[in-house]
């Protein structure tokens, strides 16, 4: 970007703005170069703003999350990145006799949602107790455990798109979602989420229930507890490293490959779960993917078997 172009964001959004941001400072891995301008917008009004001046520039654009199953190269991100964490608003209104329907901006913290529905009395929403992330990010990665996944409430999505905002029902004839295993498909399973679209909100659908409080309270402080017995909680990583493959366990062919503790550089595979890459203090981009690369090599040599990477890897 040239100096006019940098000083209209500046102008614009003032210190929402920043060059050169040390991508690091907005993941979870703690990894990551400089985005050469990165914007918090705080409307759908200004979201609309950023992409027609990138289009019309003929800029790269980037939206992140929670920055929570993300690995940024060391080199950065060129163009403008733009985080959607001020898009939190979260509210619900009674559907019929025995459900609630729920909004969620993209921005919103996955857990805001799960305690919402706690609060009432509400039980479908523990299967996510614990997974880092926001609304959007959860949507695009259809985030979930054995227990379920976003695609199993999931009522609606809000994206906006050149020609303005469209919302998606996901049920019926005009269904244009498809969800699948960590992956999110447009109209078509072969057609991927389009990338001009940006996720504004999810609604959900979960079902009153007549569980009490402290039953949705101990099953999902028993889910919490069994997440950090069994994960490297607290450390830096970006989650679940590799998608598992049909009928296995990522963490476990890692694990029978003798690579728990393995480290290039300051990456590392958790001695806790193996499919948990850490950065144990300052590991680059390149330390982690040599070091998935590694991974690969070794299951495929000893089992046969092509893992596939989870974590989304950007930049340059």
């Amino acid at each position: 970007m040239n100096r006019n172009l940098k000083q209209w964001l500046q102008d614009s959004f003032a210190e929402r703005v920043k060059f050169n941001e040390p991508m690091h400072r907005h993941t979870s891995f703690g990894i990551g170069g400089p985005a050469e301008a990165w914007v918090s917008p705080h409307t759908i009004t200004e979201i609309n703003q950023i992409l027609e001046f990138a289009r019309q520039h003929k800029i790269n654009y980037t939206i992140i999350g929670g920055g929570s199953n993300l690995l940024i190269q060391d080199q950065g991100i060129p163009g403008i990145v733009m985080t959607l964490n001020k898009l939190d608003l979260i509210h619900y209104k009674e559907s019929g006799d025995d459900h609630f329907l729920i909004t969620a901006g993209a921005g919103c913290r996955l857990s805001a949602l799960c305690r919402l529905a706690f609060e009432l009395g509400i039980e479908q929403m523990n299967f996510a107790t614990g997974i880092p992330g926001t609304i959007g990010g959860a949507v695009v990665m259809n985030a979930g455990t054995k227990k379920g996944s976003m695609a199993d409430i999931l009522e609606s999505v809000t994206i906006l798109r050149p020609g303005g905002q469209q919302t998606l029902a996901l049920k019926g004839p005009k269904k244009q979602l498809f969800f699948s295993y960590r992956k999110i498909t447009w109209k078509k399973d072969t057609q991927p989420f389009p990338g001009d679209a940006v996720i504004l909100s999810a609604t959900v659908l979960l079902q009153k229930q007549k569980y009490d409080y402290d039953y949705i309270r101990q099953d999902a402080e028993k889910i919490m507890q069994k997440r950090q017995d069994s994960q490297p909680v607290g450390k830096f990583s970006a989650g679940c490293f590799f998608k598992n493959p049909q009928n296995g366990s990522a963490g476990e062919l890692i694990e029978k490959a003798g690579l728990k503790g393995f480290r290039i550089g300051d990456a590392q595979v958790s001695r806790q779960h193996a499919n948990f890459i850490i950065n144990r203090k300052a590991a680059l981009a390149e330390d982690v993917i040599k070091l998935a690369n590694h991974i690969r090599e070794t299951v495929k040599a000893k089992f046969k078997v092509e893992l596939e990477t989870e974590v989304k890897i950007i930049g340059q």
